[in-house]
Formats: structure tokens, C-alpha cells, sequence
């Protein structure tokens, strides 16, 4: 379970990562909660 947790947490950090790489606008769309939980990681 926490094995699975960790790979989807991975996954939408690089798909963030991605998107801001490539100039596109997510910053407005991240709540609160979705940027402290990144900065967790």
C-alpha cells in the first residue's frame, strides 16, 4: 500500500514537473494542500 502511495505521488510530481517545463500554466490550478503535500515528498 504504501509502496503503490509512493509511486502515485511520484508520478503527479513528475507530471508537474513536466508541465512547468514546458511552460504551461498549472501553478493556478495547485491548491494549497497539493503544494505543501509536494514539498513533503
Amino acid at each position: 500500500m504504501i509502496e503503490a502511495k509512493i509511486i502515485h505521488m511520484h508520478k503527479d510530481k513528475c507530471d508537474l514537473a513536466g508541465d512547468l517545463l514546458s511552460g504551461q500554466d498549472v501553478g493556478g490550478k495547485l491548491s494549497e494542500d497539493d503544494l505543501l503535500n509536494l514539498m513533503k515528498l
